[in-house]
């Protein structure tokens, strides 16, 4: 009898590691394809991976892809160019209201006109839907600011630290 308990406990615990497996590929996933539209210029999907209430900040979509072209814009007259961005594993899940929040590290490569920069960066991770799909917001906008549009933030969760860009 304890071995068949045993072994059922084992199979719960082994399926509850493999869900939480799946929500962190699909959340992996989610955040390399929203990173690279930002490199390639797809600033509609970009959208669709931006947590809405960012978007509503901006004054609606429009405005926020307006805003995103003006930004890229900037930086190419400035002669910079994001070379490559790498998304790091995610951390751990945290409930937060009807959401689940994660933080996951993004390393981005800048080539500008006074050499190549890695901006060791953060972004939050945002589901309504239990892992299916998310939504982020860049670290970098500062943590007073994120907790605006976050009423239910699960204080358990902590907010990366920015980093200055380091030359490389």
């Amino acid at each position: 009898m304890k071995i068949k308990y045993f072994f059922t406990l084992l199979l719960l615990f082994l399926s509850l590691l493999a869900k939480s497996q799946d929500k962190k590929s699909i959340l992996k996933n989610q955040a390399q394809e929203m990173s690279q539209a930002s490199i390639n210029g797809n600033y509609d999907l970009v959208l669709k991976y931006t947590y809405p209430k960012i978007v509503e900040e901006f004054g609606g979509s429009e405005n926020f892809i307006a805003e995103i072209n003006k930004a890229m814009g900037n930086l190419k007259t400035e002669g910079t160019q994001i070379e490559k961005v790498e998304i790091g594993e995610s951390g751990d899940f945290f409930k937060a209201g009807d959401e689940l929040h994660s933080i996951l590290n993004e390393k981005i490569t800048l080539n500008t006109k006074k050499g190549r920069f890695l901006i060791d960066s953060y972004l939050l991770a945002i589901s309504s839907d239990n892992g299916q799909n998310w939504f982020f917001i860049d670290c970098n906008i500062g943590k007073d600011f994120i907790l605006s549009f976050l009423p239910n933030f699960n204080n358990e969760l902590i907010i990366p630290e920015i980093n200055k860009p380091i030359r490389i």
